[in-house]
């Protein structure tokens, strides 16, 4: 049984798209690794309790950054509902954002162990800052190539998903200026990133949900 061009295109995108899955799925398993369990020769319940309270900035990061990155999925994987082509720069650039995105971890176990200083804060947001260019970037290059996209892609929603790409970018960017001023809210907005996203779907881009 022979497979006719567009079906053997359509394997090779889905295999970007798997492979992109993938990488984002380890990245996202990886934040877990942060967290260090407390040390099991505690011999008391306050101690205990104590050790939890050390943990904490680890479990937040996490989170915050869990949220980030699957936010960053959902849009990869919505842009990949309309891609029926692919060409090497498209793989270039598909593979720069996945190499950003496994590098997460990173910053986020830096700036956990060392949240009340500004140099990890601004690692942090501006490793965040890059996925979220990286994300833009993809998706303006397949906005600048239509024939890369189905005949019944529809191009308005992949434009609202390139300029939602940016908040996170916008966001990360003003806390690392505020950092300057006030760590206290320069670390807020960091963690308000998924409600700011929430309110940007729901009043400017409604139709994105």
């Amino acid at each position: 049984m022979t497979t006719s061009p567009d079906e053997r295109t359509q394997f090779q995108v889905d295999r970007l798209a798997y492979f992109s899955d993938a990488v984002f799925a380890i990245a996202i398993t990886l934040l877990a690794l942060n967290i260090h369990a407390p040390a099991a020769h505690y011999r008391s319940e306050r101690a205990l309790v104590g050790a939890i309270g050390q943990m904490v900035p680890g479990i937040v990061g996490f989170i915050l950054s869990f949220l980030v990155v699957s936010n960053y999925w959902r849009a990869h994987h919505r842009l990949f509902r309309w891609v029926r082509d692919y060409d090497n720069n498209l793989v270039t650039v598909n593979l720069l954002l996945l190499m950003c995105v496994s590098f997460i971890p990173i910053p986020t176990a830096f700036y956990s162990d060392n949240a009340n200083f500004r140099t990890p804060l601004i690692f942090y947001a501006t490793s965040l800052a890059v996925v979220g260019l990286m994300n833009y970037a993809l998706m303006r290059y397949v906005l600048r190539h239509p024939e890369l996209l189905r005949n019944d892609a529809i191009p308005a929603e992949v434009v609202l998903m390139s300029r939602r790409s940016l908040l996170i970018p916008v966001i990360c960017g003003l806390a690392c200026l505020f950092s300057f001023a006030n760590m206290w809210l320069a670390r807020l907005m960091l963690l308000f990133i998924p409600v700011f996203m929430r309110l940007y779907t729901r009043f400017v881009h409604p139709r994105f949900r």
